[in-house]
């Protein structure tokens, strides 16, 4: 079951997370609204965190592993939901 949890579960985690890659990078490079970018890298976080709490249920990684991976997830999306906050506080000027 290991190998197929594996590629299911770590194939969606890893196609989130080139979404969220590709969101920054737009932003970065003003081709996307930063309120717009940063909503998208905050729901692909949560994302993550369903998906984190599957491969704890399978045993695929280790507490600490998956502890650490969450640490850093939880730290993307608190700092994409500020900025998502300041983006949408401001006037309409979009960057």
């Amino acid at each position: 079951m290991e190998p197929f949890a594996r590629e299911t579960v770590g194939k969606k985690i890893f196609e989130i997370s080139d979404i969220m890659l590709r969101r920054y990078i737009e932003y970065a490079h003003a081709q996307m609204p930063e309120s717009k970018a940063m909503l998208l890298i905050s729901n692909g976080a949560k994302a993550i965190k369903y998906h984190m709490k599957n491969i704890e249920d399978l045993q695929i990684l280790s507490r600490r592993t998956i502890c650490r991976i969450l640490e850093q997830v939880i730290n993307i999306e608190r700092l994409a939901n500020k900025l998502y906050q300041q983006a949408k506080d401001k006037p309409n000027v979009q960057k």
